[in-house]
């Protein structure tokens, strides 16, 4: 089991550079200023790429034919475990983990294998996804043979480092399983499955529409910011010592003045929004990497 690969903030640095013109009633030449328009920030959580530690197979030692395995005493010993091994809190059982530990069975039982990753690459983490089970941490245990009983069974993982590791990790605090009994490669034996996770409903996510409002309104200012230039050179092309076009360049500098202002406005706006998400990802990754 891997540690999920959490993206940091992403800083995208754009400034762009308007033009500041002060109006008078003669003819002045263009006095140039820099806006400022403050950065943007990708989404933080592009898709999360969440593997499974390649833990070598867990396989029954001795063979029960008779024996039978149980959620409830699977679970009951796994918290006893956490108990007694570091005073833990409890893993509380999640349908939807139960769910993906289902379903990894009854693929391994359907293609006879018994790995971490199906024939075709499909994992745990993949299962999550398609079922809408989101998660900071997922990982799993697996276990083939019988077992003589749930107490066997939690043992023979703890006794294998990897395994163990997963059952004492004190970042999660959900577990699913499933045990069934089939066919597989020409002999009755029970397939075991535990999964483990650490919801991210834990953790507040930003507020994502603050980064939409973020990115329309930077569009706009870049909208603004080609008009400006526009009327800059077409201020420029005018000249400086015609007083006959004095009216139209005094006009064409109001013009420009307030597109620039707009600019400023939505800059100070967008400023403001940023540090308030920004501030939101710093206790999101904070929360996420606990």
């Amino acid at each position: 089991m891997k540690k999920l690969l959490i993206s940091a903030v992403i800083f995208i640095p754009f400034v762009a550079f308007g033009f500041y013109f002060l109006k008078s009633s003669g003819i002045n030449a263009p006095d140039i200023a820099n806006y400022i328009q403050a950065t943007s920030t990708e989404k933080i959580l592009e898709k999360m790429e969440n593997k499974i530690l390649e833990l070598p197979p867990i396989l029954s030692e001795k063979d029960y034919p008779e024996s039978r395995l149980s959620i409830g005493g699977i679970l009951d010993e796994t918290n006893r475990q956490r108990r007694e091994n570091g005073s833990l809190s409890p893993l509380s059982e999640n349908s939807k983990l139960n769910q993906i530990a289902s379903i990894r069975i009854k693929d391994m039982f359907a293609k006879e294998y018994f790995e971490h990753k199906s024939p075709t690459g499909i994992g745990a983490s993949n299962i999550a996804s398609d079922i809408g089970y989101e998660f900071i941490l997922i990982g799993e245990n697996i276990a083939l043979g019988n077992f003589g009983g749930d107490e066997a069974l939690v043992h023979a993982w703890m006794d294998s480092p990897g395994h163990r590791a997963n059952i004492l990790n004190k970042r999660y605090t959900e577990i699913g399983f499933a045990a069934e009994r089939g066919l597989y490669k020409g002999k009755k034996a029970w397939l075991a499955v535990q999964i483990f996770g650490r919801p991210l409903r834990l953790c507040n996510e930003p507020n994502y529409s603050i980064k939409k409002t973020i990115d329309e309104g930077e569009n706009k200012m870049s909208l603004l910011d080609i008009k400006a230039k526009a009327y800059y050179f077409e201020i420029i092309s005018m000249g400086k010592g015609k007083i006959e076009v004095a009216e139209e360049y005094n006009k064409k500098v109001g013009q420009y003045n307030e597109i620039v202002g707009q600019i400023k406005f939505l800059s100070d706006g967008i400023k403001s929004l940023i540090d308030k998400y920004n501030a939101q990802v710093k206790v999101f990754n904070g929360c996420v990497e606990k």
